[in-house]
């Protein structure tokens, strides 16, 4: 390892702690009920999001000056549907993980998939985090055998029986996805966020609770992407089919490329096609002017910032009611 890539893991390290530490604050914060407590807890929270800010900038300096290495080809990965559970354990020891948690949705009876759900919002959610740079290979793999264990447990819960409802092989190499959840009715929102952004995003997901058990909203993020769907395609087909987009406006937002490149774009030719109604939603600090998406009116009101209003509840109602209006 170059000591550019050693000072880049380091600092990632470092970052990931951070993070960590960000994210069980905001939960304090939401579940605490002393304002003065809640204060206090901002104030750690502000204090934390301007090193990590300082971390991200550094590590962005520094991969820019990485040489640039060339694109490798990945292999094509054509797995077997297993017709009994010692194939679906060879699934999983070939390392296709994704395709065996897809195959347990169908396998497993339904009062034992909730455990399933869960783990497979940790594979989602262990992908888009390596995808983005934000988690070490290293702490990945750890990560990964930890899911992998889970999955192998879950196997034991499996009947041979069920198998039958899997499809049958045939000499092609075509296969059928697993069955996906049926879809709410109301709005379709596309959520369009940073990674660092994520407890933003679950705050505003808890506000807008009201609104999806009146079936007035279908809320769609990275997390519903199921295992073995490819991550690009399937937000771009929710992108290319949401009614409103929701833009979680901060830093990092505007300085990811994947969200720059596809995300904004798609959004904004949507708004001018007029299929779409695109709404910036703002959340940290950052200077937004010239961007695509300025000439939209916003929320909260004025393009106020979430993190500096002194009660961030007082801000998500502000939000979710200015969204309550165009449905």
């Amino acid at each position: 390892m170059h000591g550019i890539d050693k000072l880049i893991e380091g600092y990632k390290t470092k970052l990931d702690l951070l993070i960590d530490k960000k994210n069980r604050l905001d939960l304090a914060i939401v579940t605490a009920y002393d304002e003065e407590k809640k204060f206090g807890l901002q104030q750690q929270v502000d204090g934390l999001e301007g090193e990590i800010k300082t971390l991200q900038d550094r590590i962005r300096e520094l991969e820019q000056q990485k040489p640039a290495t060339p694109a490798t080809t990945p292999r094509p990965n054509t797995p077997q549907v297993p017709q009994n559970k010692d194939q679906l354990l060879a699934l999983i020891s070939d390392g296709q993980l994704k395709e065996a948690l897809g195959y347990l949705s169908t396998l497993l009876p339904a009062r034992e998939r909730n455990d399933l759900v869960l783990l497979q919002s940790r594979f989602n959610g262990l992908e888009r985090n390596l995808n983005s740079g934000i988690m070490l290979q290293a702490d990945a793999g750890v990560e990964r055998a930890r899911i992998t264990a889970a999955t192998l447990a879950m196997c034991d819960r499996v009947e041979e029986s069920a198998f039958a409802a899997l499809p049958i092989p045939k000499t092609s190499t075509t296969i059928v996805d697993p069955p996906k959840a049926e879809t709410s009715n109301g709005k379709k929102i596309f959520f369009s966020y940073s990674q660092y952004d994520r407890p933003y995003l679950d705050q505003l997901l808890r506000h807008m609770s009201g609104l999806r058990r009146q079936e007035k909203i279908a809320p769609w993020t990275d997390k519903d992407i199921l295992p073995g769907e490819e991550w690009d395609d399937a937000i771009k087909n929710k992108l290319a089919t949401a009614d409103i987009i929701l833009l979680l406006i901060s830093s990092d937002f505007l300085a990811t490329d994947y969200i720059w490149k596809v995300e904004i774009a798609t959004a904004m030719e949507r708004h001018e096609r007029k299929e779409a109604r695109v709404i910036p939603v703002f959340i940290r600090t950052c200077d937004w002017s010239g961007m695509p998406f300025s000439k939209l009116n916003g929320l909260p009101s004025k393009a106020k910032p979430v993190s500096s209003y002194a009660d961030r509840d007082e801000a998500w109602v502000e939000v979710v009611k200015g969204i309550e209006r165009v449905l």
